[in-house]
């Protein structure tokens, strides 16, 4: 390392018990947004910056992707919307919704792309990150995070589910995908039991142009060949999917709409199911109030009676190979002792499979996050209300500290890669500086922070995520906050993204940043000023348009004399 060379990485203190790597930038997590984030970097700063690492707990890069491997997974947005912006065509989707295995490949093949492959670390666990005042760290005058890694090694096994009989515990996504996919021949599961406590709102997926098998076959050579199709295609799905915010909000016009969605999604049910299925596949909440299920498979499945069974009776308890299924239903509630009503039984399961999802109100864990006076971030936000963050982004407190997909930044409409990448950009307008060494710290103001919360709690209240009468995973059911979801469409979360309210944040300069910073305000002045005498005087002499042509001219010598004169004085400061 060069001396006063500070942002760059190195490692200090050999083998001894304080030694320490220093990274200028760590992102935590491999995963589309960690990706994102990495990709960004070497376009915003240059291709040739390379001062970052990504740290990943698995053993392979793409998050969710890489994690969830049960059988029929697949991305419920079409893969043309699943892919960034800067890197849209660099797999062809071969299927119109790509199936995981599928975006890590494409995940992979961006890595790969953009140079940044080599910067991924596997296997290696964030276990906390903590502020420390002061420069030790060469970050400069204002502080460094001082992050505990733990290298860790994971198998992945598989399961046979041949002549087994199982039981699938869930209703959501994961259980509607993988119930019908058991039965099939390659999966040869000889009985699958679905225990679900409320069902979902089913769409009928939606079927690519031409067909899936037209689809799968042409549409890689139509997408490299045509010029702007899959632009055209991507701008169509993206406005269509803006069209549906709709279903989420609150008013005269968007409750029919959504009354009118609901008339057909019940129709398609029971034309696809069996009649036993009607009363118990019948949502007694809003559409949209949970994540709705894009579906192609599950009710045609329940079709097979044989080999499917689909109950809301309780799961009360698991023997060695068998489950018992306790007497009545937990949907839909009977009013008192009915005729007909389930009896308790027992049932043969060899395995169990619950796909009951994750715990989506608890951020951040298991890492430990240690901001200024040795503030915990989740103890800030539970003192607060609940899990937030500015934009989903920022906390006072924590600086030079960003998340990307933070709390209340999920959509249920649209694709998670533009949110992603809006807020990658976002993050940059304060990374950027630091890293170039115009700035030492950024840290979003506290009273910033609670009046953007304030404003998401209380326009959430009137969206189907609050009023819908549901009993939903974007929200803790005990205290009702929602940390999940976002109350606006994408469009305006997209334009606060690319104009930072400046004023909301503390942004510590270095001496180099703030010439910069003057020099920019007194170039913004004076184009101001040169403008306004240039229009004055045209006036004056009564100038006509084409005479203007002149007069900008003369205006730009001025400019280019004041600027470089800053320019000059600039340099003297430096």
């Amino acid at each position: 390392m060069r001396k006063g060379d500070e942002r760059v990485i190195h490692h200090v203190g050999g083998y001894g018990p304080d030694a320490y790597t220093y990274y200028p930038i760590l992102i935590i997590g491999a995963g589309e947004s960690g990706i994102a984030t990495a990709c960004r970097l070497k376009t915003s700063l240059g291709s040739d910056f390379t001062q970052f690492r990504l740290v990943e707990r698995q053993s392979g890069v793409g998050g969710t992707w890489w994690i969830n491997r049960y059988p029929g997974v697949a991305c419920d947005v079409p893969g043309i919307f699943y892919s960034f912006s800067f890197a849209p065509f660099l797999t062809r989707w071969a299927k119109f919704f790509p199936p995981g295995a599928d975006v890590v490949e494409y995940l992979e093949a961006v890595l790969e792309r953009w140079g940044v492959a080599d910067k991924v670390t596997c296997d290696c666990e964030v276990k906390s990150a903590v502020w420390r005042e002061g420069g030790e760290g060469g970050g400069g005058g204002g502080g460094f995070w001082d992050v505990e890694l733990w290298h860790l090694k994971k198998g992945v096994g598989d399961l046979s589910y041949k002549e087994r009989e199982g039981l699938v515990a869930a209703g959501g996504e994961e259980a509607v995908v993988l119930v019908p996919k058991l039965v099939k021949k390659e999966m040869g599961a000889k009985k699958v039991t679905q225990v679900m406590r409320s069902p979902p709102w089913v769409v009928p997926r939606q079927t690519p142009p031409g067909g899936d098998e037209w689809w799968e076959r042409w549409s890689p050579a139509l997408m490299g060949y045509v010029p702007g199709l899959e632009r055209s295609l991507r701008l169509l799905t993206a406005a269509g999917a803006e069209y549906d915010f709709r279903l989420f909000q609150n008013g005269e016009w968007n409750e029919k709409e959504k009354k009118k969605l609901e008339g057909k999604l019940l129709e398609h049910m029971r034309k696809t199911v069996p009649e036993k299925y009607h009363e118990i596949l019948t949502p007694d909440y809003g559409v949209g109030c949970k994540r709705r299920i894009f579906d192609a498979t599950w009710f045609p499945g329940l079709q097979d009676e044989e080999r499917i069974e689909l109950t809301t009776q309780p799961l009360i308890a698991v023997n060695e190979k068998s489950v018992t299924l306790g007497a009545g239903r937990v949907y839909p509630k009977r009013s008192g002792k009915e005729e007909g009503e389930e009896a308790e039984r027992t049932i043969p399961a060899d395995i169990i499979v619950m796909a009951n999802g994750f715990d989506t109100t608890k951020w951040l864990h298991p890492l430990k996050v240690v901001g200024r006076d040795g503030q915990d971030l989740v103890e800030v936000m539970e003192q607060r209300g609940g899990p937030q963050a500015y934009q989903g982004t920022a906390m006072d407190g924590f600086p030079n500290f960003f998340m990307v997909f933070g709390p209340n930044t999920a959509t249920g409409h649209s694709s998670v890669i533009m949110a992603t990448e809006n807020m990658v950009n976002y993050a940059l307008n304060f990374i950027k500086p630091i890293v170039q060494g115009d700035a030492e710290t950024a840290e979003v103001k506290k009273e910033a922070e609670e009046d953007y919360t304030r404003d998401v709690q209380r326009s959430l209240k009137d969206t189907v995520f609050g009023s819908g009468g549901c009993n939903s995973w974007y929200f803790d059911k005990k205290t009702g906050w929602n940390s999940t979801v976002y109350p606006y469409t994408q469009i305006w979360f997209g334009l606060r993204c690319m104009f930072p309210v400046w004023s909301d944040w503390n942004i510590t300069y270095t001496r180099k940043g703030l010439v910069k910073l003057y020099l920019q305000r007194g170039l913004r002045v004076l184009t101001a000023v040169v403008l306004l005498i240039g229009a004055w005087k045209a006036r004056q002499r009564g100038l006509k348009v084409a005479d203007l042509r002149v007069a900008a001219k003369i205006g730009v010598g001025i400019l280019l004399d004041r600027g470089i004169d800053l320019l000059r004085t600039a340099k003297q400061l430096l």
